[in-house]
């Protein structure tokens, strides 16, 4: 009996070949849709879910209200980041975040890549891994890289001590590495593979002027606030400095 009915299976589907392959293939691209969807969700979900501060750190950003549209942007003037320190006590820590394309030199090769400049409390707020030595910006000779950025330059993990030469419009500005960070998973804020101290960023701007009091120039603002009960307080004294 059981012969005959996979002898009358098997000739049913030779008849229905084409009707069994689009079947087939419909439920196989349905299940590719979803587990795309679901990793697609997850990613955002977990998206900076590394930082163990991230439900207290808040990042500041301005509307912009031009040709009829209102537009927000995730940067603010840097002189606004003064401006908390001195007047907003409710603010735990303030610190600035910026990023510009440049070259370094390792030796006798020449390396197009981006440095990010930022406030020292940045490893306060942020969860980065170290790797090797110490992730610390506090010292302006000081620069830190990630391990991936360590093997393209290096082909190796313990670069600690050795320096980087960044040049800046033919002026040559030596750091020494003083630590190694594991980069950050694709789904985090942070895409950068070196950073150094802020006060760094004005020797790549063509003037050298210190523009930290400047309402033109702007960087990325993120504020830490420890209790949640402020952060309303806080957005309503932040209003002042709008015009």
């Amino acid at each position: 009996m059981i012969r005959n009915y996979l002898l009358i299976l098997f000739r049913n589907l030779r008849r229905n070949k084409a009707f069994i392959f689009v079947n087939v293939l419909g439920m196989a691209v349905a299940i590719a849709c979803c587990i795309v969807a679901w990793f697609n969700w997850q990613f955002s979900a977990n998206f900076d879910s590394n930082h163990v501060n991230r439900k207290v750190i808040y990042r500041v950003q301005a509307w912009q209200r031009a040709h009829g549209e209102h537009n927000r942007f995730a940067v603010v003037p840097n002189a606004l980041a003064g401006m908390v320190r001195q007047n907003i006590a409710d603010v735990d820590e303030v610190v600035r975040y910026t990023t510009a394309q440049g070259n370094v030199r390792i030796g006798d090769e020449i390396f197009s890549t981006s440095i990010s400049y930022a406030d020292p409390a940045f490893f306060d707020l942020f969860t980065f891994t170290t790797r090797s030595g110490t992730l610390s910006l506090k010292d302006r000779s000081t620069i830190l890289i990630s391990d991936e950025l360590a093997r393209k330059y290096f082909d190796r993990e313990d670069v600690v001590g050795l320096t980087i030469t960044q040049v800046n419009q033919d002026e040559l500005k030596e750091y020494t590495i003083g630590g190694v960070f594991e980069k950050q998973p694709l789904n985090s804020s942070f895409g950068f593979e070196a950073i150094t101290l802020w006060d760094n960023y004005w020797d790549t701007t063509p003037d050298r002027i210190v523009r930290d009091d400047s309402w033109e120039v702007s960087s990325t603002l993120f504020l830490r606030i420890e209790d949640p009960r402020r952060v309303d307080a806080i957005t309503k004294q932040l209003q002042r400095y709008i015009e």
